[in-house]
């Protein structure tokens, strides 16, 4: 039987410049971290869609949210809803971080975003356009749109970086699997 050794991990220190969120909280880190010290909860009816076959009909969302607060209008309407709180809380973290990124930097400087999944409400309507209108009705932007990638990489020319667009996707220890990422590429993202 192979016999057990501890490892040494080597611990880098890690910098949070910049800290963005949208969840049931809050849709910023200072309303959300509020009412979190509160004890206030995010949990409440859910809204938007069809509940009544549901044998739970309460949960927590994003509400009040303007996508127009930090997108063009165009993408706005275009974009997915996780794209639009992706891009949001980009936008918050770049701002709250007050870091321009120097030229120099551009080329060591990613984007990375943990996502368990994407592009639901997207996926959704396509499927539904699918059976009720047919293949050609479905939206070009249905894939690209579904795909847990596609936030860094549409935040990478929005933040004007020309580095790394990573996203971790899964269940499960989204927050350290990136932890893990930064530091393994050397602590610059």
């Amino acid at each position: 039987m192979p016999r057990l050794t501890s490892r040494t991990i080597d611990l880098n220190r890690v910098v949070i410049t910049g800290m963005g969120t949208l969840n049931p909280l809050g849709n910023d880190v200072p309303t959300s971290w509020s009412a979190l010290l509160k004890g206030v909860s995010g949990i409440g009816p859910l809204e938007g869609f069809q509940v009544d076959d549901l044998a739970v009909r309460f949960g927590g969302q994003i509400r009040g949210f303007d996508p127009e607060s930090v997108l063009e209008k165009k993408d706005a309407r275009r974009y997915d809803p996780f794209m639009q709180y992706s891009m949001a809380a980009a936008v918050e973290a770049m701002t709250d971080s007050g870091w321009v990124v120097p030229p120099e930097r551009c080329e060591r400087t990613g984007v990375l975003i943990g996502s368990g999944i994407a592009g639901l409400a997207t996926m959704l309507e396509n499927c539904e356009t699918l059976v009720t209108r047919g293949p050609r009705r479905v939206s070009p932007f249905f894939v690209p749109y579904t795909i847990a990638n596609i936030d860094p990489a549409e935040a990478v020319p929005r933040t004007r970086l020309r580095s790394a667009a990573i996203v971790k996707a899964g269940v499960r220890f989204n927050d350290l699997n990136a932890r893990g990422l930064v530091i393994e590429w050397g602590g610059q993202a």
